[in-house]
C-alpha cells in the first residue's frame, strides 16, 4: 500500500468539477457514507444500487443555495450524463488513495464498474489478505478517538464524519508506524542471526516502516549500517 506525501496532500480534499457546463465543487465523501454505498452496491439489487449512488452523489453534493442558480438539482444533472462521464464522477468520488488508477476487466462496462467498487472498499494489493475500510476506519478510531472520526469543524464532508480517503491514509501511516516498533524488537535479533532470510526479513521491514516517498526520496535507499543501526 502507498503511503508518500502527495497521497496525504491529496486526501480529505474538496473536487473542483465542470458538470453540465457549470463549476462545481464536490465535497468529499465521509466513512459512514461509503460504508453504506458499499454495501448498497454488494447487494447486486438494483433498487438498492440506485439508492446507493443517490446517496454518494448527495453526499458529494448537499442542499445549498446556490441551486438557485442552477435551477437543476446537481445529483439529477449527474445521473443524467452519458454512462462513461457518469461513471468517471462516481469512481473519483470513492477513489482509494493510489499511485495508479485500478485496472478495467476487459472492455465490459460491467466489468469496468465492478473493478472499481472493488477498489473502493479494498485497495489492490498483490496477494494475501486485504483490509477494507471498516477495518481501516476502525483501526484508526481506536488509535485517535471519537474526535478524530467526528469533527465537524476539521473535514469538509457534508456530515462531518471523516473522509474515507483520510481514513485509508491515516491506516497506511499507522501500519508504517507498527512496523518501525516492530524494527526495534526484530533489529537485534536479525542482526545476531545475520543469515539471508533475516536479512530479507529487515529489509522488508525496513520497506514497510519507511514508505518511499516520491517527492522527498533520498538519493540512496535507506539501509541498515554495519552496526545494524538504521542511519
Amino acid at each position: 500500500m502507498s503511503y508518500h506525501t502527495r497521497l496525504a496532500l491529496d486526501a480529505g480534499r474538496s473536487v473542483p468539477m465542470v458538470i453540465g457546463g457549470r463549476p462545481v465543487v464536490a465535497r468529499p465523501v465521509s466513512v459512514p457514507v461509503m460504508l453504506r454505498v458499499l454495501a448498497g452496491w454488494a447487494s447486486r439489487e438494483p433498487a438498492q444500487m440506485l439508492e446507493a449512488e443517490a446517496m454518494l452523489l448527495r453526499a458529494a453534493f448537499p442542499r445549498a443555495a446556490w441551486w438557485a442558480r442552477w435551477r437543476r438539482d446537481p445529483v439529477d444533472v449527474v445521473r443524467a450524463l452519458p454512462t462513461a462521464l457518469r461513471r468517471a464522477v462516481l469512481q473519483r468520488l470513492t477513489r482509494v488513495p493510489a499511485d495508479a488508477a485500478p485496472t478495467a476487466d476487459g472492455d465490459d462496462p460491467l466489468a469496468a464498474t465492478r473493478a472499481w467498487q472493488r477498489a473502493a472498499v479494498r485497495p489492490a494489493q498483490s496477494h494475501g489478505p486485504r483490509p477494507t475500510l471498516l477495518l481501516a476506519a476502525q483501526a484508526c478510531r481506536a488509535h485517535f478517538g471519537h474526535g478524530w472520526y467526528y469533527a465537524p469543524g476539521e473535514y469538509q464532508t457534508a456530515d462531518g464524519y471523516v473522509p474515507h480517503d483520510v481514513a485509508w491514509l491515516e491506516y497506511y501511516g499507522l501500519q508504517a508506524l507498527d512496523a518501525r516498533a516492530q524494527l526495534v524488537q526484530v533489529q537485534a535479533h536479525a542482526v545476531a542471526h545475520a543469515g539471508k532470510d533475516a536479512r530479507r526479513s529487515l529489509q522488508a521491514l525496513l520497506r514497510a516502516a519507511y514508505p518511499a516517498d516520491p517527492l522527498l526520496a533520498p538519493t540512496a535507499p535507506l539501509a541498515a549500517g554495519a552496526d545494524g543501526l538504521v542511519h
